[in-house]
């Protein structure tokens, strides 16, 4: 049984369904608004536990592998919550931490096909001096612009010569306030994973999506030093870059009902392909159907597939 460690920081997650009637949408500048001072009725609420860390633990633990998650919360009822997730799941959680600072919380506005999520982070320093990594696989998640001292850990330990494999997603925050030091970590990651706006601004933060191709951004994202690429665009659906070779799976067509979480699926379903063997081509078509289950339900975890159900819906065997 291979094993994981998932680093960074888990939410707590609060989703309203609100009526389309309640709110006003202007496609031409994609927006919404919303009545001042008005009481807005809620349809829907549903509750879980989200950050990209803490879903790939989950995903990746209902796929078999021994998980492990160090992630920083509150010591607060609803950092209590997200541990007792954790337990529910099977993710040994004997390197989380806790402080005296709020648990980061989400809301996420639902609303029609989309949503707008409002969220709350303590930003929190993540070291993995003292830690003994004898797991196989290490996955980076987003934990805030505080990055320089595990960047800098992960580079200096140089994984990869240690066997093992290190896959990497950066955050909006990494890319907005840390950039530099997200480049400086790309030649030390095995699998760099993002959507297109990330590898956008990966490469520039001018760049747009709509102005350079996609075998150009592959490309370019693994000049910088990955050795596989995996680019999600949404509906459309996957790009996947070996190093020679870029292969394209579309999305699969299913009733969306609400996408928060969509990315970490995927992400989940390439881990727990490649530790069963499989090449990047078949494992980000794993991606993709744990991504398209998982849309058709609230919350970030609530739809993600089991192994067993992978094979099944995809035909390859482990």
């Amino acid at each position: 049984m291979k094993s994981i460690l998932a680093i960074g920081h888990s939410t707590f997650d609060t989703f309203l369904k609100v009526d389309q009637d309640d709110f006003k949408m202007s496609p031409k500048f994609n927006e919404i608004s919303f009545a001042a001072g008005a009481k807005i009725d809620v349809k829907e609420i549903h509750y879980g536990v989200g950050g990209s860390s803490a879903n790939v633990a989950v995903g990746v633990s209902k796929l078999g592998l021994q998980t492990y998650i160090y992630t920083i919360i509150g010591n607060d009822m609803k950092g209590m919550d997200i541990i007792s997730v954790f337990k529910k799941n099977n993710v040994n959680s004997i390197y989380l931490r806790t402080d005296q600072n709020p648990t980061n919380q989400s809301a996420i506005i639902s609303y029609d096909t989309d949503r707008t999520i409002f969220s709350y982070h303590h930003e929190r320093q993540y070291s993995i001096k003292n830690f003994d990594l004898f797991q196989d696989y290490i996955f980076i998640g987003s934990i805030g612009r505080e990055v320089k001292v595990l960047y800098g850990e992960v580079a200096e330990l140089n994984l990869r010569k240690l066997g093992k494999k290190v896959f990497y997603n950066p955050g909006g925050r990494e890319l907005k306030f840390a950039r530099d030091e997200v480049l400086k970590l790309l030649p030390h990651i095995d699998y760099y994973i993002a959507n297109v706006e990330e590898a956008c601004l990966t490469i520039n933060p001018g760049l747009k999506r709509d102005q350079i191709e996609m075998n150009d951004l592959v490309k370019m994202v693994s000049d910088l030093g990955p050795e596989n690429i995996l680019i999600t665009d949404g509906d459309k659906g996957v790009y996947a870059y070996n190093g020679y070779k870029l292969h394209y799976h579309p999305a699969q067509k299913v009733k969306l009902v609400e996408k928060t979480g969509a990315g970490d699926a995927f992400t989940s379903g390439l881990i727990g392909g490649i530790s069963t063997g499989l090449d990047i081509s078949k494992a980000a078509q794993w991606g993709n159907l744990n991504s398209s289950s998982a849309i058709q339900s609230f919350g970030a975890q609530t739809g993600l597939l089991t192994i067993d159900q992978l094979i099944e819906l995809s035909g390859f065997k482990k």
